[in-house]
């Protein structure tokens, strides 16, 4: 004896539903998830800046000065090659950093290798540098996240400068105290004694910020 199963298969509306219903989760799970990605970038790009310092601290504490340059690159080789590293000069994503051979960063890094290469090559470098800085409290010492003008953010992520679509910038203060600060429209984010907002690369002339090249 044979048995028989009475199969029945989805109508044609129950398949509309469950279509529906998936591509309104994929709807509200996307963004939630894409903004999760942007906040670990940000704090990541956070955490290598605060390493950057450390080696910029150390250079100073034994020279006495900031290695000089009219561009963030030229500044910071000095501070790559103390490292030995080009790593942390290196932020995913981000424009300055073009399509060369420094996309990766770690390229010739080793100034002390033969032949010597060089440190920090144009968009090795995804951070701008405060070369008048005497490691004050209030002043930023390094910031991310600008356009090719000192202070001015791109909001497209592709843009140079747009990696945090001109909502947020890393900032690391002269006593090594990093933060992420919430921009407006100006980029303006520090506040002054009067509570009023203040460019944060450009804030009571203690502060010059000199950009990285562009990368190729």
């Amino acid at each position: 004896m044979k048995t028989q199963f009475n199969q029945k298969g989805f109508t044609l509306i129950e398949l509309l539903v469950v279509i529906t219903i998936i591509a309104i989760l994929a709807s509200v799970s996307v963004p939630v998830f894409s903004s999760i990605q942007q906040k670990a970038k940000v704090n990541k790009s956070m955490q290598q800046a605060s390493g950057i310092y450390k080696g910029i601290y150390a250079l100073y504490g034994e020279q006495g000065f900031l290695p000089e340059g009219d561009n963030a690159n030229t500044i910071l080789a000095e501070v790559a090659i103390e490292m030995d590293s080009e790593k942390p000069f290196y932020v995913a994503g981000c424009a300055w950093h073009g399509t060369g051979a420094t996309k990766n960063g770690g390229d010739n890094f080793h100034e002390r290798s033969t032949p010597a290469g060089e440190a920090l090559e144009a968009g090795a470098n995804h951070y701008a540098v405060n070369k008048r800085s005497r490691f004050e409290p209030r002043y930023p010492m390094l910031a991310s996240g600008f356009s090719t003008t000192v202070g001015q953010y791109a909001q497209e992520r592709a843009d140079l400068g747009g990696i945090w679509e001109g909502k947020t910038a890393v900032v690391i203060y002269g006593t090594g105290d990093a933060e992420i600060v919430k921009l407006d429209m100006s980029g303006k984010a520090l506040k002054d004694m009067g509570g009023r907002s203040v460019d944060i690369f450009d804030y009571q002339g203690k502060v010059d910020m000199v950009n990285p090249q562009r990368g190729n």
